[in-house]
């Protein structure tokens, strides 16, 4: 399974790769939504991890451009620092424009972990023509 890490956050990029890696996936690195898209737009991923607040390109317009591309069936994990520094709802809105979970900030090994398994789960049933 290869997962795209998009986070304009170099320290919060290394701490995805690593639990990722460690839990056995690839990883291909993005520093924004821009390059996230680039990135969606030469390859094939099984899953992405995507910040919500970046330059260039954020997560919601990454969301977007996913759905209008019809790339809806890869499984999506959000994080993000929002509800703490903006008090905004942003898991409310990564959910409805798609995403499969939506965390606070900070990353943890058990989110990552948990939110990994559950997009295995959906690859997976996928692949079996969508029974889990």
């Amino acid at each position: 399974m290869t997962v795209l890490v998009v986070d304009d956050e170099s320290l919060t990029r290394q701490i995805l790769v690593r639990y990722i890696t460690d839990l056995g996936y690839e990883t291909v690195e993005a520093k924004d939504g821009e390059e996230a898209i680039r990135a969606l737009a030469a390859g094939t991923f099984d899953a992405m991890f995507l910040d919500i607040f970046m330059p260039v390109r954020d997560g919601f317009e990454v969301l977007a451009w996913l759905r209008e591309q019809g790339l809806t069936e890869m499984p999506v994990i959000v994080f993000s620092e929002a509800n703490v520094r903006f008090n905004v709802d942003f898991q409310e809105m990564a959910e409805r424009l798609g995403a499969l979970r939506a965390y606070d900030k900070p990353v943890t090994l058990e989110k990552v972990r948990v939110a990994l398994g559950e997009a295995a789960a959906i690859n997976t049933a996928a692949r079996r023509g969508g029974r889990l």
